[in-house]
């Protein structure tokens, strides 16, 4: 049943929107029914549920039904949006021309790899499926905590090792303002509806236990189940109704869990030989292009930092484009792993993770080349598959485009925000307010979380401000505004307690000796930013009054798995 929906996203266009590295649960055959239509353009409840899990795992937000809906709504946003970019030509531009050729040859890689995966011989017993179909009956509530490295993850599964609070460390690491006892909480979770390693890890924890950092393809996670939902009536009938969907699902999971030995083999069947000499300098100068990056945005979280288009180009000016990294075959044909090749694929990603990794992502970036080139050379450009998911990403992106645009031309213009009374007079009626927080502290910097951790140990026990000096710990006054990354951090550490924490590879000790929390009526720059979403909500209402939107609800509920 269709119904027609008007309500807008309060999440609207303030989170970067995220792609995954390859598809998940899709079907040969090209066919799926839409939840939800936009005019022309259709969502199904596969476009819907990877761009969702994703935006869950990079926010820390919660799964709700809500949630559910506000980010459906998004989505259908951007694509209103995305018409209005086409009508003032934004799809002419150099800016989207650039991302749509990326992400065309990123859905060859993606479907391609799928396909790769799907021919994956697999063999199921029956006890496999009713252990499956068990566990697809149930649910498991769960808490994580979500890193972009190693090295913090580590860290923190030592410090719930020694007795720290799960909570209390998903506060500090999602930077909440005030303490939040749903921080890192993803809701109930189904065994077949999120990443295989995830689900694997989350099934086998027993209620009130936490996993080790588990690796999965959106980063590394330590999971806590929360709580299990179970149902209590399971019958022969409803088996035997169901195996076929699960018989299904489970040759997908195991075909995805066994897909690393499958992509070493075709990796190593390609032969690859590399210029040696050419990678270590290659390392030297993106290392190099990072450093410089993250010394010149000092205020940023490191891990958010990625190697973008302007690094990109840094790194072409060094390089001839034609320069050859690397040769592999396909089939009988030599083909060459060039720097242009290997600057298309490293854009985007983390710049922690290149510094700290750069051997997987060259072997990332060649694998994916590779992936690209055998679609092409088996005629996925008359794949439906890729055409469709192609132009729903381009789509998203002109309304993200437009939004940006939008936003700008109205930094000088008030004439729509100051048309609305009710807006004007709710924003103006109560001042906001920003906070600053002022804190008093001794720190101390170890190259080694061993180090770190045996002082903390010998110290704590009688830990004064005067021992700590003695140890050469530094005297600290600051004050970080709400917006600071080091706002959360310091504002949940406790107070007269020796802290370890860790940044990219380095360690503290922080023992805070004071610390103050100050309301601030918001400076005129953020008041201006207010004033640009408030009327572009105006804006966005008025398209929306003339789109044709409609949403399946009940295949919506359905598919996304609603009690």
């Amino acid at each position: 049943m269709y119904k027609t929906m008007f309500f807008r996203s309060k999440l609207l266009f303030l989170l970067v929107f995220a792609f995954l590295s390859c598809k998940k649960n899709k079907i040969n055959e090209f066919t799926f029914r839409p939840v939800a239509l936009v005019n022309s353009t259709e969502i199904s409840s596969d476009d819907f549920s990877q761009f969702y899990i994703k935006h869950l795992i990079l926010t820390g937000k919660n799964d709700t039904k809500l949630n559910r809906y506000a980010y459906l709504n998004e989505l259908i946003d951007k694509l209103i949006l995305s018409e209005e970019a086409k009508n003032n030509l934004l799809h002419t531009t150099t800016e989207f021309k650039t991302f749509s050729e990326r992400e065309h040859k990123k859905s060859f890689r993606d479907f391609y790899f799928y396909d790769v995966m799907n021919a994956i011989p697999i063999s199921i017993t029956e006890d496999e499926l009713v252990n499956n179909w068990i566990k697809s009956k149930s649910q498991v509530v769960v808490r994580h905590l979500f890193f972009t490295n190693h090295t913090d993850a580590n860290l923190y599964y030592s410090r719930l090792k020694n007795g720290e609070n799960f909570i209390d460390l998903a506060n500090e690491l999602y930077h909440t303002s005030r303490f939040d006892s749903t921080a890192g909480l993803l809701g109930a979770i189904k065994y077949f509806s999120v990443d295989d390693q995830f689900a694997q890890a989350a099934f086998s924890l027993p209620v009130g236990s936490y996993s080790e950092p588990v690796e999965s393809k959106w980063g590394i996670h330590i999971i806590k189940a929360e709580n299990r939902i179970e149902e209590r009536i399971r019958t022969e009938d409803q088996f035997n109704y169901a195996r076929k969907g699960i018989e299904s699902q489970v040759k997908l999971r195991k075909q995805r869990l066994q897909s690393k030995n499958v992509v070493s083999k075709v990796m190593l069947d390609s032969k690859p030989v590399f210029n040696e000499e050419l990678v270590r300098s290659i390392e030297q100068t993106i290392i190099a292009i990072l450093n410089n990056k993250i010394q010149n945005n000092p205020d940023q979280r490191t891990d958010l930092i990625r190697f973008e288009q302007e690094e990109s180009e840094l790194f072409l000016q060094k390089y001839a484009p034609d320069q050859v990294i690397a040769t592999y075959t396909i089939g009988s044909t030599l083909k060459e792993f060039t720097v242009e090749d290997l600057s298309f694929w490293i854009t985007d990603t983390i710049a922690s993770e290149s510094l700290k990794r750069f051997g997987i992502i060259l072997g990332r970036a060649l694998r994916d080349e590779l992936f690209y080139q055998e679609a092409l050379s088996q005629d996925y450009d008359k794949d439906q598959r890729i055409k469709h998911d192609s132009l729903l990403r381009n789509d998203l992106f002109l309304g993200d485009l437009y939004m940006s645009k939008l936003l700008q031309s109205y930094m000088d213009n008030d004439s729509l925000f100051s048309k609305n009374k009710s807006l004007q007079e709710s924003m103006m009626s109560k001042p906001p307010k920003t906070s600053s927080l002022s804190v008093s502290y001794l720190n101390k910097q170890f190259t080694s979380l061993n180090d770190a951790r045996k002082t903390k140990l010998r110290l704590e026990k009688n830990v004064s401000t005067s021992k700590l000096k003695s140890e050469g710990f530094n005297q600290v006054q600051t004050t970080f505004s709400s917006t600071n990354s080091n706002y959360g951090l310091f504002s949940k550490m406790p107070v007269e307690k020796l802290n370890l924490h860790s940044s990219e590879d380095k360690f503290y000790l922080v023992y805070i000796t004071k610390r103050s929390i100050a309301d601030e009526e918001i400076d005129l720059s953020l008041k201006s930013t207010m004033k640009q979403f408030y009327a572009s909500i105006i804006h966005i209402d008025s398209l929306r009054q003339k789109s044709n939107i409609k949403i399946d609800s009940t295949l919506f509920e359905q598919a996304m798995n609603f009690n």
